[in-house]
């Protein structure tokens, strides 16, 4: 049952627990206030925006604030609210039991309770860089010697030029990584590791502060990853900020990703150049004028990554060719193809979870016919021989599948047994008139006849139609309309 009434829109704060020795009301307001990862759909008094914010200690409210606005964001990219005291929400709300809002094991400090979610499946189009920019950021990336280096390495240049930079500048790294509130206990020194706990960059200040950066240039996080490393990083520095630094945005709600034992910031290869801009603009020196150099070569690196894999609803999925016959490297028009298409796989594993309330395993892979795209929930209870179904675009198909581990020819299986099992459980298959006009097919359900199934070694079987062209809208609608058929079988007696 709700304890906060349906009327009240407000954001649920669990403040420091230092806060549980504020002498005044001023000084649990400052501890509430201040500072916190907020999305601009909560800051801009539309209904998906908070009015009030409660302060939390020990899962009890403790006090009531209005929020009349925002200030920020701090250097961080976190925010402030600005307001009063409220003594008759406090009356209503303090001492008030709201642990039921914090599933166990969270770790995002905030809650909005009656602020409904920010729509999640549309993605504004003018988001991208005109052509104008695009041509001007590929010339500066074919001309910028920084760049000929940075392509043969990757993420191991970034992170040695974010290490180098620590030692080199340290006044302006400490203004860029190390301002806002404390992070983490431990550390005595002032220095920079490289791979520590196989992190890109580690950072420790003297006074105790820790970073941890995960540096993603061409690649997109893997959560259970992170996660791994959130466990061995606050293992060894509680408290430390982790930072994910990546070309690709993540499409994290809010722009952090909660796991067991931490929170993950997201940071643009944007925002770096602007911060490192912004330090040394102006200065002659020639370090200061290579730090300018590679903060342009970001900035024009970040405008070709965006301009080529913000995929707008009805764009085709595979990079258009009025783009890539525009990039001269074809080593950069193969990364950015296969980043494409893992930003689509990511953005489309969000907007299902959003739609569907449930978890659907969507992975990318990238083969000779073009961009693969498959996703997958279990048949029955997961287990390692459960059946796993869903659907893959692949080249110019849509394809409806099954993987079958208890059928793997490699331990035991047959493609008979594959077969015979697809043919007993055919209505996993199936392409009704409705699937078909979403995806636009142009052509009957292949391999055609009763009972023909196509196959790969050692485990996979699967039906599909050819859809040439397909956009994010049909892949979206497709794989949703797929996905629900599938969970209203499972376990709905299959072998």
């Amino acid at each position: 049952m709700n304890v906060i009434a349906s009327t009240d829109r407000v954001v649920l704060i669990k403040v420091p627990k230092t806060a549980d020795t504020a002498s005044s009301n001023e000084q649990l307001y400052e501890a509430t206030r201040k500072w916190w990862k907020v999305a601009a759909a909560r800051r801009d008094g539309s209904e998906q925006s908070p009015t009030h914010a409660l302060a939390v200690l020990a899962n009890h409210v403790v006090a009531a604030f209005t929020i009349d606005r925002w200030e920020g964001p701090d250097n961080a990219g976190r925010w402030a609210f600005v307001g009063e005291m409220d003594s008759r929400m406090s009356r209503r709300y303090k001492a008030v039991d709201v642990s039921a809002y914090f599933p166990k094991g969270a770790q995002n400090p905030v809650r909005y309770v009656n602020c409904p979610p920010p729509a999640v499946i549309e993605r504004p189009s003018d988001s991208k860089a005109d052509h104008t920019d695009f041509e001007r950021a590929l010339e500066l990336l074919d001309q910028e010697p920084l760049a000929a280096i940075m392509m043969g390495q990757r993420e191991l240049f970034h992170s040695n030029f974010i290490a180098w930079y620590f030692r080199h500048f340290p006044r302006e790294a400490d203004s860029i990584f190390h301002s806002g509130p404390n992070h983490g206990t431990g550390s005595k020194d002032r220095e920079v590791l490289r791979e520590y706990l196989n992190i890109d960059v580690w950072m420790d200040w003297a006074n105790g502060s820790s970073m941890a950066i995960e540096n993603k240039v061409f690649a997109l996080p893997d959560r259970k990853q992170l996660s791994e490393y959130a466990t061995k990083i606050q293992s060894r520095r509680p408290g430390a900020r982790m930072i994910l630094l990546s070309l690709l945005n993540p499409q994290w709600e809010y722009d952090t990703l909660e796991t067991r034992d931490g929170i993950w910031d997201y940071w643009s290869y944007a925002r770096l150049a602007t911060h490192l801009r912004e330090c040394h603009i102006g200065r002659a020196e020639y370090a200061s004028q290579i730090v300018l150099h590679y903060a342009d070569m970001v900035d024009a690196l970040a405008t070709v990554v965006s301009t080529c894999t913000t995929v707008s609803a009805d764009e085709p999925l595979d990079l258009p060719n009025e783009l890539a016959e525009r990039i001269s490297s074809t080593q950069l028009r193969a990364t950015l193809r296969k980043m494409r298409t893992r930003q689509v796989a990511a953005r489309l594993q969000h907007d299902l979870a959003g739609f569907l309330d449930t978890d659907v395993a969507v992975g990318s892979s990238f083969g000779t016919a073009g961009p693969i795209v498959t996703g997958w929930i279990p048949l029955d209870v997961p287990n390692p021989t459960s059946p796993w179904v869903g659907f893959q675009f692949q080249g110019d198909q849509f394809r409806r599948v099954a993987v079958l581990p208890h059928l793997d020819t490699r331990k035991g299986g047959s493609a008979a047994a594959r077969q015979e099992w697809a043919q007993h459980n055919e209505r996993l298959f199936e392409f009704s008139k409705d699937l078909q006009a979403e995806l636009g097919a142009t052509g009957p359900v292949m391999p055609s006849g009763p009972g023909a199934f196509n196959k790969y070694e050692p485990d996979f079987v699967y039906r599909y139609v050819k859809t040439p062209g397909l956009t994010y809208r049909q892949l979206f609608a497709a794989a949703s309309t797929v996905i629900s058929t599938l969970l209203a079988h499972q376990l709905g007696g299959t072998q």
